[in-house]
This record gives structure tokens, C-alpha cells and sequence, in this order.
């Protein structure tokens, strides 16, 4: 009856062990599925950009800064490319927003994208500022 009583307790020792095993097991496949859902991509897509998607425009910030809006371009044509921007300040600087993929709702990081016209409205410079804490 000992011996009975020793395997069930044991049995159960493990299974208590092994729940938060599985647990980290469950997080792990988690991530690996919204790293795979969100994998970055640097192809350019103007409507899908002006569509607003935050995850899409942090993934293409880099193409978007080196090769799609250049110095010298005009505000029109920037605008007709990324389309409005999210925010201009009172300096006249354009912001374009973005946020980098994370696990569900934990994500913390921001910036995208700020525009510097001069005063004909000709892209002085384009500067990444994403950030992630």
C-alpha cells in the first residue's frame, strides 16, 4: 500500500512539474508563430503603406528612406507615394507612423518616419525614427 501511495504521489509531483514546462513550451511556439506571421519584408507597397499598416511600415522604414523618398522629391509626389502623413508639427515636419511586430499586446516601439521640407516643399532629408524599448 506504501509503495501504491509513493508512485501515485510521485506521478503527481511530475505532472504538477511539468505544467509550467509546458507553459514556456506554449509561449515559445507562440512567439515562433508571430515571428512568422509578422516575418519582416523590405518590399515597398504604396497602398498597403497609406492603408496604415503600423507592423507593415516598420518592416519597410529602411527601403522607404533609401530608395522612395529621396531629397530633392516634392511634397506632392511624397504624398501621392505614402499619402498623408499621420502628423505634421508646427515646425512643418511630416511624421509617418510605425510599430514593430511584438507578441500580442506586449510591444513597445514607435517612430517610423519624419520628413524635412524646405520652403518650396522639396525633401531637405528623410530620417528613420523607430525605436523599440
Amino acid at each position: 500500500m506504501k509503495k501504491r501511495s509513493l508512485i501515485i504521489g510521485l506521478a503527481i509531483l511530475c505532472a504538477l512539474a511539468s505544467i509550467p514546462i509546458g507553459l514556456v513550451g506554449v509561449a515559445s511556439i507562440a512567439s515562433n508563430v508571430d515571428e512568422y506571421r509578422f516575418r519582416p519584408t523590405t518590399e515597398f507597397n504604396s497602398v498597403r503603406w497609406k492603408a496604415g499598416d503600423l507592423k507593415y511600415r516598420f518592416s519597410v522604414v529602411d527601403t522607404v528612406v533609401g530608395r522612395i523618398v529621396l531629397p530633392g522629391m516634392k511634397e506632392p509626389d511624397v504624398i501621392k507615394v505614402l499619402g498623408s502623413p499621420d502628423a505634421v508639427d508646427t515646425t512643418g515636419l511630416s511624421s509617418y507612423h510605425a510599430k514593430r511586430p511584438g507578441i500580442r499586446f506586449i510591444n513597445f516601439s514607435g517612430g517610423g518616419i519624419r520628413v524635412d521640407y524646405d520652403p518650396t516643399g522639396a525633401v531637405i532629408r528623410v530620417s528613420d525614427t523607430r525605436w523599440v524599448d
